[in-house]
Protein backbone atom coordinates (compact mmCIF):
# COMPACT_ATOMS: atom_id res chain seq x y z
CA UNK A 1 0.00 0.00 0.00
CA UNK A 2 0.83 3.48 -0.93
CA UNK A 3 2.00 5.50 1.66
CA UNK A 4 0.69 9.22 1.59
CA UNK A 5 3.31 12.08 2.37
CA UNK A 6 2.07 14.87 3.82
CA UNK A 7 4.17 17.02 1.48
CA UNK A 8 2.62 15.96 -1.36
CA UNK A 9 -0.27 19.19 -2.59
CA UNK A 10 -1.76 17.02 -5.41
CA UNK A 11 -5.08 16.81 -5.07
CA UNK A 12 -6.52 13.42 -3.16
CA UNK A 13 -9.63 11.77 -4.92
CA UNK A 14 -11.25 10.49 -8.25
CA UNK A 15 -10.15 12.33 -11.28
CA UNK A 16 -13.63 13.39 -11.83
CA UNK A 17 -14.63 14.41 -8.37
CA UNK A 18 -15.60 18.13 -8.52
CA UNK A 19 -14.43 19.83 -5.29
CA UNK A 20 -17.63 21.45 -3.33
CA UNK A 21 -16.99 24.34 -1.58
CA UNK A 22 -18.92 26.40 1.01
CA UNK A 23 -21.67 28.67 0.42
CA UNK A 24 -20.50 32.29 -0.38
CA UNK A 25 -23.06 34.95 0.83
CA UNK A 26 -23.49 37.54 -2.37
CA UNK A 27 -21.78 41.12 -1.88
CA UNK A 28 -24.48 43.58 -1.27
CA UNK A 29 -23.36 46.85 -0.91
CA UNK A 30 -25.66 48.65 2.09
CA UNK A 31 -25.62 52.42 2.53
CA UNK A 32 -23.81 53.56 5.08
CA UNK A 33 -25.05 56.82 7.43
CA UNK A 34 -21.89 58.14 6.00
CA UNK A 35 -23.10 57.69 2.55
CA UNK A 36 -26.31 59.41 3.25
CA UNK A 37 -24.59 62.52 4.51
CA UNK A 38 -22.41 62.54 1.35
CA UNK A 39 -25.94 62.17 -0.66
CA UNK A 40 -27.51 65.13 1.11
CA UNK A 41 -24.50 67.63 1.37
CA UNK A 42 -24.58 66.62 -2.43
CA UNK A 43 -28.08 67.65 -2.87
CA UNK A 44 -27.26 71.13 -1.21
CA UNK A 45 -23.97 71.45 -3.67
CA UNK A 46 -26.65 70.93 -6.41
CA UNK A 47 -29.82 73.58 -5.15
CA UNK A 48 -26.99 75.79 -4.66
CA UNK A 49 -25.69 75.70 -8.05
CA UNK A 50 -28.76 76.13 -9.49
CA UNK A 51 -29.86 79.31 -7.48
CA UNK A 52 -26.75 80.60 -7.96
CA UNK A 53 -26.88 80.60 -11.99
CA UNK A 54 -30.71 81.53 -12.01
CA UNK A 55 -29.57 84.51 -9.94
CA UNK A 56 -26.62 85.56 -12.36
CA UNK A 57 -29.08 84.85 -15.41
CA UNK A 58 -31.75 87.44 -13.95
CA UNK A 59 -29.01 89.85 -13.31
CA UNK A 60 -27.70 89.55 -16.99
CA UNK A 61 -30.89 89.97 -18.41
CA UNK A 62 -32.05 92.80 -16.12
CA UNK A 63 -28.74 95.01 -16.82
CA UNK A 64 -28.60 93.67 -21.03
CA UNK A 65 -32.36 94.02 -21.92
CA UNK A 66 -32.73 97.82 -20.88
CA UNK A 67 -29.28 98.51 -22.54
CA UNK A 68 -30.23 96.60 -25.72
CA UNK A 69 -33.43 99.00 -25.90
CA UNK A 70 -32.30 102.10 -24.49
CA UNK A 71 -28.44 102.16 -24.87
CA UNK A 72 -26.95 104.62 -26.39
CA UNK A 73 -26.89 104.23 -30.52
CA UNK A 74 -25.07 107.82 -31.09
CA UNK A 75 -21.89 106.50 -30.97
CA UNK A 76 -19.62 104.55 -33.99
CA UNK A 77 -20.41 101.39 -31.88
CA UNK A 78 -23.84 102.16 -30.21
CA UNK A 79 -25.49 99.92 -32.55
CA UNK A 80 -22.91 96.95 -32.06
CA UNK A 81 -23.01 97.25 -28.41
CA UNK A 82 -27.23 97.47 -28.48
CA UNK A 83 -26.73 93.88 -30.58
CA UNK A 84 -24.46 92.51 -28.53
CA UNK A 85 -26.35 93.34 -25.12
CA UNK A 86 -29.71 91.79 -26.95
CA UNK A 87 -28.11 88.46 -27.41
CA UNK A 88 -26.46 88.92 -23.68
CA UNK A 89 -30.31 89.34 -22.40
CA UNK A 90 -31.31 86.25 -24.39
CA UNK A 91 -28.45 84.11 -23.47
CA UNK A 92 -29.71 85.26 -19.24
CA UNK A 93 -32.99 84.37 -20.54
CA UNK A 94 -31.82 80.69 -21.96
CA UNK A 95 -29.82 79.80 -18.59
CA UNK A 96 -32.95 80.73 -16.34
CA UNK A 97 -34.73 78.33 -18.23
CA UNK A 98 -32.60 75.71 -18.37
CA UNK A 99 -32.15 75.42 -14.66
CA UNK A 100 -35.96 76.03 -13.68
CA UNK A 101 -35.67 72.64 -16.24
CA UNK A 102 -37.77 73.77 -19.33
CA UNK A 103 -37.93 70.71 -21.01
CA UNK A 104 -38.45 72.13 -24.39
CA UNK A 105 -34.85 74.50 -23.76
CA UNK A 106 -33.20 71.69 -22.97
CA UNK A 107 -34.77 69.43 -25.75
CA UNK A 108 -33.72 72.38 -28.49
CA UNK A 109 -30.51 73.96 -26.91
CA UNK A 110 -29.03 70.66 -25.92
CA UNK A 111 -25.88 71.99 -24.26
CA UNK A 112 -28.00 73.57 -22.12
CA UNK A 113 -29.29 70.39 -20.80
CA UNK A 114 -25.79 69.43 -19.01
CA UNK A 115 -24.40 71.24 -16.08
CA UNK A 116 -20.69 71.46 -17.77
CA UNK A 117 -22.62 73.40 -20.85
CA UNK A 118 -24.92 75.59 -19.19
CA UNK A 119 -20.64 76.04 -17.21
CA UNK A 120 -19.60 76.84 -20.54
CA UNK A 121 -22.56 79.12 -21.88
CA UNK A 122 -22.03 81.01 -18.62
CA UNK A 123 -18.12 81.90 -18.74
CA UNK A 124 -18.96 82.77 -22.57
CA UNK A 125 -21.26 85.24 -21.05
CA UNK A 126 -19.06 86.41 -18.31
CA UNK A 127 -16.32 87.16 -20.33
CA UNK A 128 -17.93 89.74 -22.88
CA UNK A 129 -19.36 91.50 -19.44
CA UNK A 130 -15.93 91.59 -18.34
CA UNK A 131 -14.55 92.97 -22.00
CA UNK A 132 -17.37 95.41 -22.04
CA UNK A 133 -17.11 97.09 -18.55
CA UNK A 134 -14.23 99.40 -19.29
CA UNK A 135 -15.03 102.36 -22.30
CA UNK A 136 -11.87 102.92 -24.14
CA UNK A 137 -11.14 105.34 -26.48
CA UNK A 138 -8.32 105.78 -28.39
CA UNK A 139 -5.83 108.61 -27.88
CA UNK A 140 -5.09 109.87 -31.46
CA UNK A 141 -8.92 110.77 -31.61
CA UNK A 142 -8.70 112.68 -28.03
CA UNK A 143 -5.59 114.67 -29.44
CA UNK A 144 -6.91 114.78 -33.17
CA UNK A 145 -4.57 112.34 -34.41
CA UNK A 146 -1.47 113.78 -33.12
CA UNK A 147 -0.55 111.03 -31.51
CA UNK A 148 0.07 107.37 -32.99
CA UNK A 149 -3.11 104.96 -32.99
CA UNK A 150 -2.68 101.77 -30.72
CA UNK A 151 -2.89 103.78 -27.61
CA UNK A 152 -6.58 103.78 -25.37
CA UNK A 153 -7.83 105.51 -22.51
CA UNK A 154 -10.16 104.13 -19.92
CA UNK A 155 -12.73 106.88 -19.68
CA UNK A 156 -15.89 105.37 -17.81
CA UNK A 157 -15.87 101.55 -16.21
CA UNK A 158 -19.24 100.38 -16.08
CA UNK A 159 -19.00 98.63 -12.62
CA UNK A 160 -22.71 96.57 -12.50
CA UNK A 161 -21.46 94.78 -15.70
CA UNK A 162 -18.59 93.78 -14.40
CA UNK A 163 -19.55 92.53 -11.26
CA UNK A 164 -22.22 90.69 -13.40
CA UNK A 165 -19.25 88.94 -15.28
CA UNK A 166 -17.76 88.22 -11.68
CA UNK A 167 -21.17 86.64 -10.34
CA UNK A 168 -21.67 84.58 -13.93
CA UNK A 169 -17.98 83.68 -13.36
CA UNK A 170 -18.47 82.41 -9.78
CA UNK A 171 -21.39 80.40 -10.71
CA UNK A 172 -19.98 78.45 -13.50
CA UNK A 173 -16.88 77.63 -11.62
CA UNK A 174 -19.27 76.22 -8.96
CA UNK A 175 -21.53 74.15 -11.60
CA UNK A 176 -18.32 72.88 -12.81
CA UNK A 177 -17.22 71.96 -9.36
CA UNK A 178 -20.91 70.31 -9.12
CA UNK A 179 -20.61 68.37 -12.35
CA UNK A 180 -17.43 66.82 -11.41
CA UNK A 181 -18.36 65.51 -7.98
CA UNK A 182 -21.41 64.21 -9.89
CA UNK A 183 -19.32 62.15 -12.30
CA UNK A 184 -17.11 60.95 -9.59
CA UNK A 185 -19.85 59.80 -7.91
CA UNK A 186 -21.39 57.64 -10.55
CA UNK A 187 -17.77 56.14 -11.53
CA UNK A 188 -17.53 55.39 -7.71
CA UNK A 189 -21.33 53.72 -7.97
CA UNK A 190 -20.34 51.89 -10.90
CA UNK A 191 -17.00 50.43 -9.19
CA UNK A 192 -19.00 49.63 -6.23
CA UNK A 193 -21.27 47.54 -8.46
CA UNK A 194 -19.11 45.88 -10.53
CA UNK A 195 -16.95 44.99 -6.91
CA UNK A 196 -20.76 43.03 -6.09
CA UNK A 197 -20.84 41.69 -9.62
CA UNK A 198 -17.68 40.29 -9.39
CA UNK A 199 -18.67 38.87 -5.97
CA UNK A 200 -20.98 37.48 -6.67
CA UNK A 201 -19.77 35.48 -9.82
CA UNK A 202 -16.84 34.01 -7.42
CA UNK A 203 -19.64 32.71 -5.19
CA UNK A 204 -21.13 31.02 -8.15
CA UNK A 205 -17.92 29.45 -9.41
CA UNK A 206 -17.43 28.20 -6.15
CA UNK A 207 -20.81 26.45 -5.76
CA UNK A 208 -20.18 24.24 -9.12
Amino acid sequence: MKEHNDDDETPRGDADEVPIGEPVTPVTVVATPLDAEKAAKFEKMKSRSKYLSIFAGLALVGHAGPDAYYGDNTGCNGLLVRTVMAWMALIGVLLVLAELEIACVRKYVNVLAYRSGRALVAIFASTICLGAAPSEVDLSYLTGGRTEGGESFVTHVDWPIGLIGVLLACSAAYTLRVSAKAKLQKLSSRTKSASGSSGKAGASKELM
